[in-house]
């Protein structure tokens, strides 16, 4: 559910490329035993005419880290390592896999990456016309009581049946089920499918302006619908935010090929010494681009809902970026509703303008200290000097910037008042043309500044949500009677209407937190399945080193069950409530990491 960048795909070979068949060329190893040779003066020759000299094996070519003895021959590009394929880590997934219950999903593609699980495009088989799912496999050791997202779940939609605007502005998974693989129990979560995320805009719009005025709008609509019903995202950023799509269920896998990239990704590869407790698939995938902008709607849906909590019941971590995590979170660990509204903030300005506004070079303290200092000026008292952190953003500067701080130079940040560099950088960045790849229906492309008047509000806006004192910042009902909502010159288009529902398929009315049960319904027929079961073990999924060709029929590996699957043409319901039970506990607090940002040079 976030963007990656994607190599060119070339031309895939007729058969699939091992890792011994890479068409690099392998460079040539010295044995051991003649290195050796050289140190200890030895020659080889006089060891006897009866002495052979052991040849080990080339090794198979691989680009960049290996770990753990594994590696792939062509670039992640940001996804997920073979190493992330232990026990307690992703579950190995393979083009043509039969995953769910009943073997009822068909992976098709790849959607998203990340640390807490891959997501997955899947056709729902039995269905007619075609409809098409987002799965979302979370690692083994984030699953079950550690998954809060489940628990958020079913709470957001049992606040869905008093207040329908949350099923307005997020994007509620329509089933559950529980998948076991050789890496553990994985918490498996079916949504509908979304387009791509606010950070990636790329759209062909009359009015870029309103365009995105209106996306903006919406982040801060969504974010009030959250915190009216007790609820902080924890995590809200662009690439938790997608554009909502319209037109997808219906298409066939062919007429598919025209919306998506093709899958496409590098061959893992084995050293010798490869740890033997990993499975990782045969391939990685990398997430697919949208390749056409015609599904788009001007719709956002809030995704993501892992580091969410009640208002009242901050978590003791959370995974936010540094990035986008306030002061009080990155430095002392507090968090709140106010920590939402300054997340909000980065976020809109990224939605608005495209590109971020504050960039933290590491996921750490010491970087951020830098790098907020540098934007924002020194923090308010008692925070600066009583509690120490002058002296740590002294360090933290001689150490990213290499330098000292000079206390009477009057031109450092460090010495000067925070409200002004803080609006000095909004001042500056405000000014700059819009990042975003937007066209214009004549097929030109647009990237034009922000006029005067709408400067001076925006910045008036984002520099009362971003105040270094988190009790300074307005709730967000506030921040949606701000002036800017309401600009005059080209007023932002009218607010969404409900979500386009896919055909067939509505969201489980009862709560989420919920496992299919282990008996199939009495409508699929095993006896009538099984010449396509068998049918289907002879035909594998071809993962190519960079190019992927979609199976005709199921892959040969098998994910989860390995129960026979029903028929394409046999209907069953996706939901049938005779078939779910409860097995969720209570609600539960995840112990999680930080996510590591994206390492970007900072400005200065």
């Amino acid at each position: 559910m976030s963007s990656q960048d994607q190599t060119e795909p070339c031309a895939a070979p007729n058969a699939p490329v091992s890792p011994n068949e890479s068409n690099h060329e392998t460079p040539e190893l010295v044995p051991p035993e003649q290195a050796s040779s050289d140190v200890s003066g030895h020659d080889e020759q006089n060891l006897g005419s009866n002495h052979i000299q052991a040849e080990r094996p080339p090794q198979p070519f691989t680009f960049g880290t290996v770990h753990e003895g594994l590696g792939v021959d062509d670039t992640l590009d940001g996804c997920e390592g073979p190493w992330d394929y232990f026990p307690g880590g992703h579950h190995p997934v393979h083009l043509g896999d039969r995953i769910g219950p009943y073997e009822q999903y068909r992976v098709i593609n790849k959607l998203g990456t990340g640390g807490f699980a891959n997501t997955w495009l899947c056709r729902l088989l039995g269905k007619e016309p075609t409809v098409y799912v987002a799965i979302k496999i979370v690692q083994a050791h984030l699953s079950g009581e550690y998954n809060r997202e489940m628990d958020n779940a079913s709470r957001l939609h049992q606040l869905a049946k008093l207040d329908p605007d949350i099923k307005k502005y997020c994007l509620l998974p329509y089933d559950y089920f529980e998948l076991e693989g050789p890496n553990g129990f994985h918490d498996c979560i079916v949504y509908p499918v979304a387009g791509p995320t606010l950070w990636d805009i790329a759209a062909t719009v009359e009015s870029p302006h309103a365009f995105l005025r209106g996306l903006a709008r919406q982040a801060a609509e969504a974010m009030a619908v959250l915190h009216r019903n007790g609820l902080c995202h924890g995590d809200f950023r662009p690439s938790n935010i997608l554009l909502r799509v319209d037109g997808l269920d219906g298409l066939s896998e062919e007429e598919l090929a025209g919306v998506l990239d093709q899958p496409s990704g590098p061959t893992v590869v084995k050293l010798d010494n490869a740890n033997p407790e990993a499975n990782p698939p045969r391939y990685i995938l990398r997430p697919a681009l949208w390749i056409t902008k015609r599904l788009f709607t001007d719709q956002i849906c809030v995704i993501d809902f892992g580091e969410s909590f009640n208002v009242s019941d901050p978590p003791e971590h959370n995974g936010i970026p540094f990035d986008y995590a306030p002061p009080e979170l990155a430095l002392w660990g507090a968090f709140g509703p106010s920590s939402d509204i300054w997340a909000l903030a980065l976020t809109m300005f990224e939605i608005r303008l495209g590109r971020k506004l504050f960039l933290c070079p590491e996921a750490d303290v010491s970087p951020y200290l830098c790098a907020l200092v540098h934007y924002f000026g020194k923090l308010p008292e008692p925070w600066w000097v009583e509690a120490g952190w002058a002296e740590a953003a002294t360090f933290a500067i001689k150490e990213y910037r290499g330098r000292d701080v000079d206390p009477r130079d009057p031109e450092e940040p460090m010495n000067q008042d925070c409200d002004v560099v803080r609006r000095g950088t909004l001042q500056n960045e405000i000014s700059r043309p819009v990042g975003h790849l937007l066209s214009l229906p004549d097929g030109s492309s647009w990237h034009g500044p922000l006029v005067a008047e709408e400067r001076e509000l925006f910045e008036d806006l984002i520099f009362t949500m971003m105040d270094l004192e988190p009790e300074k910042r307005p709730p967000v009902d506030e921040v949606l009677r701000h002036p800017w909502f309401s600009y005059p010159s080209n007023p932002a288009p009218d607010s969404p209407g409900p979500a386009p529902a896919g055909p067939e398929l509505e969201p489980n009315p009862t709560p989420v937190d919920i496992l299919p049960s282990p008996e199939a319904p009495a409508q699929l027929s095993r006896a009538d399945t099984q010449a396509e079961t068998e049918a289907a073990a002879s035909t594998p999924a071809e993962m190519h080193s960079v190019d992927v060709e979609m199976p005709d029929s199921p892959g040969e590996e098998r994910s989860g069950s390995t129960c026979d699957c029903p028929p394409e043409d046999v209907e069953h319901d996706l939901l049938d409530p005779g078939v779910l039970k409860v097995v969720r506990g209570d609600f539960c607090k995840s112990v999680t990491t930080w996510f590591q940002s994206v390492i970007r040079a900072l400005r200065f």
